[in-house]
């Protein structure tokens, strides 16, 4: 623990933090914790830098994590929030930190995670499928992939084979034992917007191409979820998201007519977030849309807006986003929580919306 001259004037945020439950070091287990990452201004009454923070549950709202005032990210934006080996990582335009930046909780400040510049913008981080390692995915160039040794914590850059741009999604799928890439790239393995890595040799999925970008991947129900802009897959209609089996390709219903953003997994179900005014042809799905393997659902949508990201935190679902302000009905400031049978807001919200949010028992 670093020792700090004491500021009686921290002394009321000092006390909120501890008494917060979210220190637990030797008091046994470490508590779920919910983190949010987002832009420049993302919390009221927060300075700039103040891009993560932390569901204080004690007093029932949205803090910069660290002490106020004290710790900061110098950066610009968090992208993506992910917990490796117990240590919770964040990344996006972080410049400071070449892109992704880990919390100290002993220090209670955010360091370097590594010695190498990994592109413009570390856009989504995943944990292997036959290893241990840590997988970064990128913007910008050839090098839109990295791994990151389990051992020697040394980067290496799996380079796309031709094209480039962005990698926009990063998943590890269990039918297949593959890391999946989705994106605006091109020309990887004869293969555009989706690729695979396993074992040194990249790969297409099932030799055919979305149409357009690929923004979010999942594992579900035993197949990888595929979401994007494209309309069509090889030729064939798929409308914004499919099911990939490790063969081939399925419908989800008549899928979105607009472009999904984050998916999770709640209470069995598949939960999809974006910009869409419609998920199945169900009303009532603006943003928000439930995929329980046969069908779609509603469980309230958005009045405005569009989500960005989606967490499950203690039994239920946590959604962040743009524009809105009431969610089923609820009144709710750019993030709410779903119980199973209402939505809530949380707290006096956010300034701006969070781009992406994460639950971790990694000690913050």
């Amino acid at each position: 623990m670093v020792t700090r001259t004491w500021d009686s004037s921290k002394a009321n945020a000092f006390d909120a933090f501890f008494n917060s439950g979210l220190d637990s070091r030797g008091t046994g287990d470490v508590p779920t914790q919910l983190i949010i990452g987002g832009g420049a201004l993302l919390f009221a009454n927060g300075e700039p830098r103040e891009i993560v923070g932390h569901w204080n549950s004690a007093s029932q709202e949205w803090e910069p994590l660290g002490l106020p005032g004290v710790v900061h990210i110098p950066a610009a934006a968090a992208d993506d929030l992910h917990t490796y080996n117990s240590t919770l990582l964040a990344s996006g335009t972080i410049n400071s930190f070449e892109n992704i930046t880990a919390w100290d909780a002993d220090t209670e400040l955010w360091s370097d995670y590594t010695d190498a510049t990994l592109g413009d913008v570390v856009t989504a981080m995943a944990d292997g499928i036959e290893d241990s390692d840590l997988y970064a995915s990128t913007t910008g160039g050839t090098e839109m992939l990295y791994q990151r040794d389990s051992g020697t914590g040394a980067w290496a850059a799996l380079t796309i084979p031709s094209g480039g741009s962005n990698v926009l999604a990063l998943a590890g799928y269990s039918g297949d034992s593959h890391m999946y890439v989705g994106g605006s790239f091109t020309g990887v393995t004869t293969s555009d917007k989706i690729s695979r890595w396993r074992a040194g040799t990249w790969r297409s999925v099932g030799g055919i191409d979305p149409n357009g970008d690929v923004s979010t991947l999942l594992e579900f129900g035993g197949d990888m979820i595929v979401g994007g802009a494209f309309t069509s897959i090889g030729g064939s209609p798929f409308v914004r998201i499919a099911a990939w089996d490790t063969s081939s390709y399925s419908a989800l219903g008549s899928g979105l007519d607009s472009t999904p953003d984050d998916m999770v997994i709640y209470d069995g179900d598949l939960v999809v977030v974006g910009s869409f005014t419609s998920a199945g042809g169900v009303s009532d799905t603006r943003g928000v849309g439930v995929w329980d393997g046969s069908v779609w659902s509603s469980i309230g949508g958005l009045d405005a807006g569009n989500l960005t990201a989606a967490t499950v935190y203690k039994g239920d679902l946590v959604v962040t986003g743009t524009g809105f302000t009431t969610i089923g009905g609820s009144s709710a400031t750019r993030v709410a929580r779903w119980n199973g049978s209402t939505w809530t807001g949380m707290g006096a919200g956010l300034n701006t919306g969070g781009t992406t949010i994460h639950t971790t028992t990694a000690i913050v």
